[in-house]
Protein backbone atom coordinates (compact mmCIF):
# COMPACT_ATOMS: atom_id res chain seq x y z
CA UNK A 1 0.00 0.00 0.00
CA UNK A 2 1.10 3.40 -1.35
CA UNK A 3 0.20 5.20 2.24
CA UNK A 4 1.35 2.41 4.64
CA UNK A 5 4.73 2.05 6.42
CA UNK A 6 7.54 0.04 4.72
CA UNK A 7 8.26 -3.05 6.14
CA UNK A 8 12.13 -4.43 5.90
CA UNK A 9 12.55 -8.13 6.04
CA UNK A 10 16.41 -9.88 6.37
CA UNK A 11 15.64 -13.08 4.23
CA UNK A 12 18.63 -14.71 5.88
CA UNK A 13 16.50 -15.05 9.23
CA UNK A 14 13.21 -15.78 7.82
CA UNK A 15 12.73 -19.64 9.25
CA UNK A 16 9.62 -19.94 6.80
CA UNK A 17 8.35 -19.77 3.33
CA UNK A 18 7.60 -16.35 2.04
CA UNK A 19 6.03 -15.47 -1.03
CA UNK A 20 5.09 -11.36 -2.92
CA UNK A 21 2.70 -10.50 -4.36
CA UNK A 22 3.67 -8.63 -7.81
CA UNK A 23 4.45 -6.28 -9.25
CA UNK A 24 7.49 -5.66 -6.82
CA UNK A 25 8.25 -2.53 -5.63
CA UNK A 26 12.57 -3.03 -5.38
CA UNK A 27 14.02 -3.54 -8.62
CA UNK A 28 16.52 -6.35 -8.90
CA UNK A 29 14.66 -8.14 -6.30
CA UNK A 30 14.06 -11.99 -7.72
CA UNK A 31 11.97 -13.75 -4.58
CA UNK A 32 11.82 -17.66 -5.52
CA UNK A 33 7.84 -17.66 -4.76
CA UNK A 34 5.66 -14.73 -6.47
CA UNK A 35 1.81 -14.32 -7.39
CA UNK A 36 -0.43 -11.59 -8.80
CA UNK A 37 -3.37 -11.24 -5.69
CA UNK A 38 -5.75 -11.35 -8.63
CA UNK A 39 -5.02 -14.90 -9.36
CA UNK A 40 -6.97 -16.94 -7.12
CA UNK A 41 -5.53 -20.72 -8.84
CA UNK A 42 -1.89 -19.58 -8.03
CA UNK A 43 -2.20 -18.01 -4.66
CA UNK A 44 -3.71 -21.28 -3.77
CA UNK A 45 -1.18 -23.19 -5.58
CA UNK A 46 1.20 -21.11 -3.61
CA UNK A 47 -0.22 -22.09 -0.23
CA UNK A 48 -0.66 -25.65 -1.41
CA UNK A 49 3.40 -25.18 -2.22
CA UNK A 50 4.14 -23.85 1.52
CA UNK A 51 2.10 -26.64 3.13
CA UNK A 52 4.33 -28.98 0.88
CA UNK A 53 7.36 -27.52 2.32
CA UNK A 54 6.13 -27.12 5.60
CA UNK A 55 4.96 -31.01 6.01
CA UNK A 56 7.87 -32.10 8.07
CA UNK A 57 7.52 -29.46 10.42
CA UNK A 58 4.04 -30.44 10.98
CA UNK A 59 4.29 -34.23 11.15
CA UNK A 60 6.83 -33.31 14.41
CA UNK A 61 4.26 -31.54 15.64
CA UNK A 62 1.48 -34.12 15.91
CA UNK A 63 4.24 -36.70 18.43
CA UNK A 64 4.95 -33.44 20.53
CA UNK A 65 1.46 -32.70 20.95
CA UNK A 66 0.56 -35.86 21.64
CA UNK A 67 3.19 -36.29 24.34
CA UNK A 68 2.38 -32.98 26.23
CA UNK A 69 -1.47 -34.25 26.14
CA UNK A 70 -0.91 -37.86 27.32
CA UNK A 71 2.62 -37.78 28.71
CA UNK A 72 3.85 -41.25 28.15
CA UNK A 73 6.29 -42.84 30.45
CA UNK A 74 9.27 -42.66 28.18
CA UNK A 75 11.68 -43.54 30.21
CA UNK A 76 10.49 -46.93 29.74
CA UNK A 77 12.22 -47.58 26.53
CA UNK A 78 11.63 -47.07 22.64
CA UNK A 79 8.41 -45.89 21.79
CA UNK A 80 6.76 -46.78 18.41
CA UNK A 81 3.59 -44.36 16.69
CA UNK A 82 2.13 -46.87 14.83
CA UNK A 83 -0.89 -46.42 12.56
CA UNK A 84 -1.75 -50.14 12.06
CA UNK A 85 1.67 -51.82 10.51
CA UNK A 86 2.68 -48.32 9.43
CA UNK A 87 5.65 -46.68 11.75
CA UNK A 88 5.04 -43.20 11.89
CA UNK A 89 7.28 -42.14 14.55
CA UNK A 90 9.61 -43.36 17.01
CA UNK A 91 10.65 -41.44 20.63
CA UNK A 92 13.41 -42.34 22.60
CA UNK A 93 14.91 -40.77 25.17
CA UNK A 94 18.01 -42.09 24.47
CA UNK A 95 18.03 -42.10 21.19
CA UNK A 96 15.96 -39.35 20.53
CA UNK A 97 12.81 -39.12 17.80
CA UNK A 98 12.23 -39.82 14.34
CA UNK A 99 9.24 -38.69 12.52
CA UNK A 100 7.72 -39.57 9.03
CA UNK A 101 8.58 -36.97 7.06
CA UNK A 102 5.05 -37.67 4.78
CA UNK A 103 2.79 -38.07 8.01
CA UNK A 104 -0.41 -36.21 8.45
CA UNK A 105 -2.52 -34.87 11.64
CA UNK A 106 -4.85 -37.44 10.54
CA UNK A 107 -2.76 -40.00 10.43
CA UNK A 108 -1.45 -39.56 14.08
CA UNK A 109 -4.94 -39.31 14.98
CA UNK A 110 -6.04 -42.87 14.40
CA UNK A 111 -2.34 -44.23 15.35
CA UNK A 112 -1.33 -45.54 18.85
CA UNK A 113 1.93 -45.72 20.94
CA UNK A 114 3.43 -49.16 21.77
CA UNK A 115 6.77 -49.73 24.00
CA UNK A 116 8.93 -51.64 21.90
CA UNK A 117 10.25 -54.37 24.67
CA UNK A 118 12.68 -56.48 22.04
CA UNK A 119 15.33 -53.80 21.25
CA UNK A 120 15.71 -50.53 19.80
CA UNK A 121 13.49 -49.55 17.27
CA UNK A 122 15.35 -49.86 13.07
CA UNK A 123 14.68 -46.07 12.11
CA UNK A 124 14.07 -45.87 8.46
CA UNK A 125 16.70 -43.79 6.50
CA UNK A 126 14.01 -40.94 5.38
CA UNK A 127 12.57 -40.23 8.55
CA UNK A 128 13.59 -37.20 10.61
CA UNK A 129 15.48 -36.96 13.32
CA UNK A 130 16.09 -34.87 16.27
CA UNK A 131 15.98 -34.69 19.97
CA UNK A 132 13.02 -35.25 22.29
CA UNK A 133 13.90 -31.32 24.05
CA UNK A 134 14.28 -30.37 20.32
CA UNK A 135 10.66 -31.68 19.39
CA UNK A 136 9.41 -30.48 22.17
CA UNK A 137 10.71 -27.10 21.88
CA UNK A 138 9.70 -26.33 18.82
CA UNK A 139 6.17 -27.31 19.72
CA UNK A 140 6.63 -25.38 23.00
CA UNK A 141 7.00 -22.13 20.66
CA UNK A 142 4.56 -22.60 18.39
CA UNK A 143 1.51 -23.89 20.22
CA UNK A 144 -1.33 -22.04 21.91
CA UNK A 145 -1.77 -24.69 24.12
CA UNK A 146 -0.52 -23.78 28.05
CA UNK A 147 2.19 -26.24 28.74
CA UNK A 148 3.38 -25.27 32.29
CA UNK A 149 2.59 -27.83 34.35
CA UNK A 150 -0.16 -27.57 37.24
CA UNK A 151 1.74 -27.52 40.31
CA UNK A 152 4.17 -24.55 39.27
CA UNK A 153 1.03 -23.40 39.77
CA UNK A 154 -0.02 -24.66 43.07
CA UNK A 155 2.57 -25.87 44.77
CA UNK A 156 5.31 -24.43 46.38
CA UNK A 157 8.57 -23.82 44.63
CA UNK A 158 12.11 -25.17 45.78
CA UNK A 159 15.47 -23.42 44.80
CA UNK A 160 17.07 -26.44 45.13
CA UNK A 161 20.73 -25.17 44.76
CA UNK A 162 22.51 -22.24 42.20
CA UNK A 163 24.48 -23.04 39.18
CA UNK A 164 28.12 -23.56 39.08
CA UNK A 165 30.00 -20.78 38.65
CA UNK A 166 31.87 -19.93 35.71
CA UNK A 167 35.53 -20.52 36.23
CA UNK A 168 38.12 -17.78 36.84
CA UNK A 169 40.23 -16.94 33.64
CA UNK A 170 42.99 -14.08 34.27
CA UNK A 171 41.26 -12.12 30.76
CA UNK A 172 37.62 -12.54 31.76
CA UNK A 173 37.35 -11.94 35.57
CA UNK A 174 39.39 -9.17 37.83
CA UNK A 175 41.76 -10.73 40.11
CA UNK A 176 39.55 -9.83 43.63
CA UNK A 177 36.87 -11.45 42.15
CA UNK A 178 38.65 -14.80 40.86
CA UNK A 179 39.89 -14.54 44.00
CA UNK A 180 36.54 -14.23 46.21
CA UNK A 181 35.66 -16.84 44.12
CA UNK A 182 38.03 -18.97 44.99
CA UNK A 183 37.40 -18.02 48.79
CA UNK A 184 35.88 -20.01 51.76
CA UNK A 185 32.77 -21.94 51.64
CA UNK A 186 31.58 -18.91 54.51
CA UNK A 187 31.77 -16.01 51.75
CA UNK A 188 28.11 -15.50 51.04
CA UNK A 189 27.20 -15.29 54.63
CA UNK A 190 30.87 -12.51 54.97
CA UNK A 191 29.07 -10.73 52.06
CA UNK A 192 25.68 -10.76 52.99
CA UNK A 193 27.02 -9.38 56.45
CA UNK A 194 28.75 -6.61 55.27
CA UNK A 195 25.92 -5.58 53.07
CA UNK A 196 23.26 -5.67 56.22
CA UNK A 197 20.96 -3.15 56.84
CA UNK A 198 22.04 -1.00 59.67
Amino acid sequence: MPSGRSVQIAMADVDRPVGFSLPLAAPGFQPAVTFHLEDRERSVAVLHQFAGWLQPMLAQFCPAASMSAHQPTLGAGSWEILRGPQLLAVVDLRLGAAVAPTATAADFEAAVWSIRDHGDVAIPAEFVRLSVSQLMWQYALRTARDLLPPHYRHHPLYFRRPPPPAAASAEGRPPAAAARARGPADALRTVAARHRPR
